[in-house]
């Protein structure tokens, strides 16, 4: 399971925290198993590290509170500046500014925010209702406007 709300039209907001949590419930439910959400994060360059550690904080709460498997990070650490100037790069800095750690190794606070985050124990994960696999690719992409409306009425709420 792979999210980045700077990516989606459908998320609130580039940082907005439940769209991680919607995918990988929604993925969750269509395979009726657990599931990782394998890559998510955002650049720093532009948002700074402290929101941006921010952000991880609450989409970690999330995902544990739906009883998510996994999570990682992308990426751990972040692409040597000088790369800005060479394709992919040249047309995608923001690419450059992903990681835990900055390009020379220095701990970004997002790295602090997945040291606290590791050290919680596992939850089981609640049943999320919704529609099935049919209806739910039939009714796209108008469905997942609605059904991500719903989610964040029910699921944002901290402590929930």
């Amino acid at each position: 399971m792979h999210g980045y709300p700077i990516y989606s039209d459908s998320a609130a907001a580039p940082d907005d925290p439940d769209w991680v949590p919607f995918l990988s419930a929604t993925a969750a439910r269509f395979a009726a198993k657990r599931v990782n959400a394998e890559e998510f994060g955002l650049p720093d360059h532009e948002l700074g590290e402290t929101p941006v550690a921010r952000y991880a904080d609450a989409v970690l709460d999330r995902l544990w509170r739906i009883g998510a498997v996994g999570a990682s990070w992308w990426c751990f650490t972040d692409y040597a500046v000088e790369l800005g100037r060479l394709p992919p790069f040249d047309l995608a800095p923001h690419e450059l500014h992903f990681g835990l750690f900055r390009a020379d190794g220095g701990a970004k606070p997002v790295a602090d925010t997945w040291r606290r985050f590791g050290r919680r124990a596992a939850r089981e994960m609640p049943q999320i209702e919704g529609p099935d696999e049919v209806t739910w690719y039939a009714g796209l992409p108008a469905r997942l406007e609605r059904a991500y409306a719903e989610w964040r009425e029910r699921w944002s709420a901290p402590g929930r």
